[in-house]
């Protein structure tokens, strides 16, 4: 189970005064600079050099009051015992003195760093015992690397305590016990400002207790931040994932300390034991891919990535309006998830793959094209789903080359393109293509599209259309101001619905081999030509009608509601294989068909006959008006039913129905 978020103040290191001593040192007698436990070694030249596997502590006073005063203590290999560095400074404020440790503290020792000591150790040294730093606000100092297999704790009642130290490699267990223990970086160890942590062992953060990496601390395979209290990443800092996990507590907290984001780095090849949480707080940079059992959390400001991407949890939890940006390709096979309650959150990226699954359940998310990055990709192969009231906005290219959107709330296409080759896209409400104010959206189908894609889209102001819509798509008209739709050398093998008044280019021939259906408004349609072909389905049952600029020929079913009319500027022609069907009710009002040209006709023509149809002796309707007609209707159906017969009627220029006997 990962852990869950505390938020914590970021660490500070207090620069004046000091903490009131130890109680527990009141009383001692004034010349004890060194509480030794035996067996120890006392002296001078012999214990200034570490013993290979060893090590010594030499301690200098300073104090006026005492005088001058020189101790050291060799600890050898194979013996044990406690060591307590400490002192009283006679109450003038002032560190006591000073500790040096050369060598690895053996196994078998406990040395405690307990009063006003400044403690330092040669490069090389270490500890295989127990190490703990007792003085509030002070700093523990090696230049080179410390290597701890042991027990390294701070027990600090006070501030922070620091390790400014080149590396330190922690094999062992390093306890945060005190009130806030950390390690330096560049702002406190300018000469080191690449040091690192490497914890193949155990680093603990006590409940309420804190531990700020300030370094670039490495996560190696083996080791674990058992973290009840708050692990930061500070500053310029850099917390580098090659393995390891984070257990039982609250998450990583990557927190912002004032003098830049912080890096959060997953290594290549993460053994799949590897697992952990990391909060960031204010802002942070992240590279490489975040693992499969990791989750990354958003809680406060942006996140800069490059040469990333997420195998495993990326949780956006904070509604500053703030982005995430990458100049390079992100790509996403686990869960990206914006659950934010405020404004837009932004996806500032050149290209982001899914191959997994991105979730909106904000307001406002989104791909932008801003801060310098023009036509940003979006290429979905896995789930996209967006919650109700939430929604997804798409400012440069969105490719459904796979996979699945799931629409519950609305997704947007700003000023931008939908590119489908594969992949289906659903929900409810149907897809909302939508218009924000720059320009119609575009969507465009590749030429090969399977046969298992199937998705809706609405428009209401202005959508261009690139090529076939493919069998089980829909593009739904659902009104607005002035919903345009151009439609570049296109055709339809799925289903338009035309819902409202607006005009249709077609730049081309338009060919439709599947459903048009014409429900509300008009529809204009400007063509060179326009073919309804065999299994192509025209229905028209708009008062407004349905008009073509160009010739219009009909080798598929062309219904006519009563009342309305089909109008052609150029030809109209109906081979045997077409049929016309015309609806005819209340006083005989039957669809019709207008025509510019010549009406070249053929195949069939079916009259639907509706209940209550009404027609006066002497009353004819025109069916098909133009220029000249040529040709016949064959078979012709509908003319006998309940009511009075019809009798169609061929003419020059026009073909009526009129009551009568049913002639040929």
């Amino acid at each position: 189970m990962l852990p869950t978020l505390v938020a914590r103040a970021p660490f500070s290191r207090m620069s004046s005064g000091r903490p009131p001593r130890y109680p527990a040192l009141w009383g001692v007698p004034v010349l004890a600079v060194l509480a030794l436990t035996l067996p120890l070694t006392l002296g001078n030249a012999p214990a200034l050099a570490a013993a290979a596997v060893g090590a010594s502590i030499t301690c200098t006073n300073g104090d006026a009051i005492l005088g001058p005063l020189h101790s050291s203590v060799t600890l050898a290999p194979g013996t044990s015992g406690s060591l307590v560095l400490g002192g009283i400074d006679g109450g003038k404020g002032s560190y006591i003195g000073n500790c040096v440790l050369d060598g690895t503290i053996p196994t078998g020792w406990k040395v405690t760093e307990a009063s006003w000591v400044d403690l330092s150790a040669t490069s090389g040294s270490g500890n295989a015992g127990r190490f703990k730093l007792e003085t509030p606000n002070s700093t523990f100092v090696d230049t080179g690397t410390f290597a701890n297999s042991g027990t390294f704790e701070d027990g600090s009642s006070g501030l922070t305590q620091v390790l400014l130290v080149g590396d330190f490699v922690n094999t062992g267990s390093v306890v945060a016990a005190g009130g806030g223990f950390g390690t330096a970086g560049v702002a406190s160890n300018p000469t080191c400002p690449k040091c690192t942590f490497v914890d193949e062992g155990t680093v603990e953060v006590n409940p309420d207790q804190g531990f700020s990496s300030g370094s670039i601390f490495v996560l190696a395979p083996g080791g674990t931040i058992d973290d009840r209290g708050t692990f930061g990443i500070a500053n310029e800092s850099s917390f580098d994932i090659e393995g390891g996990s984070v257990t039982d507590g609250e998450p990583t907290s990557t927190q912002y300390l004032g003098l830049g984001a912080p890096t959060i780095k997953f290594g290549t090849g993460l053994p799949p034991t590897s697992h952990g949480s990391i909060d960031i707080t204010d802002s942070a940079d992240l590279q490489g891919v975040i693992a499969r059992h990791w989750s990354l959390n958003v809680t406060g400001g942006s996140v800069a990535a490059a040469d990333a991407g997420n195998a495993g949890t990326f949780l956006w939890d904070h509604d500053d309006n703030a982005t995430f940006s990458d100049a390079t390709t992100f790509v996403n096979s686990g869960t990206f998830t914006d659950n934010t309650t405020g404004w837009s959150q932004y996806i500032e990226v050149s290209r982001f793959v899914n191959t997994g699954t991105v979730v909106s359940e904000a307001p406002g998310f989104g791909m932008s094209g801003a801060t310098g990055i023009a036509g940003p990709v979006f290429v979905n192969y896995g789930r996209l789903v967006v919650e109700p009231k939430a929604s997804f906005g798409v400012a440069g290219t969105f490719e459904l080359a796979g996979g699945a959107v799931i629409n519950r709330g609305g997704f947007g296409i700003d000023k931008s393109t939908l590119e489908v080759s594969g992949g289906s896209l659903s929900g409810n409400p149907a897809t909302d293509v939508y218009y924000l104010g720059a320009g119609p959206a575009t969507v465009s189908f590749a030429p090969s599209v399977p046969t298992s894609s199937a998705g809706t889209i609405d428009f209401s102001i202005g959508l261009t259309l690139n090529g076939i819509v493919p069998k089980k798509w829909v593009i739904d008209n659902i009104g607005g101001i002035g919903p345009a739709l151009t439609a570049n050398h296109s055709g339809n093998n799925g289903t338009i619905i035309w819902g409202a008044s607006g005009p249709f280019t077609a730049n081309g021939t338009f060919v439709n081999t599947g459903s048009l259906d014409d429900t509300g408004g008009g529809f204009n349609l400007t063509a060179q030509d326009f073919v309804n072909a065999p299994n192509g389905k025209l229905m028209v049952s708009s008062d407004g009608g349905f008009s073509s600029s160009g010739n219009f020929r009909n080798d598929g079913d062309l219904d006519l509601g009563p009342g309305n009319k089909l109008s052609v500027a150029g030809n109209y022609s109906q081979a045997s294989g077409g049929a016309l069907g015309l609806g005819a009710g209340g006083t005989f009002s039957v669809g019709s068909v207008s025509v510019g040209g010549t009406a070249d006709l053929g195949g069939a023509l079916a009259v639907d006959r509706m209940a209550g149809l009404k027609v006066t002796t002497g009353e004819t309707a025109s069916v098909v008006t133009a220029h000249a007609v040529a040709g016949r209707f064959k078979p012709v159906s509908g003319l006998v039913g309940p009511g009075p017969a019809l009798v169609i009627s061929y003419g020059p220029a026009a073909v009526t129905l009129g009551p009568g006997k049913t002639s040929s």
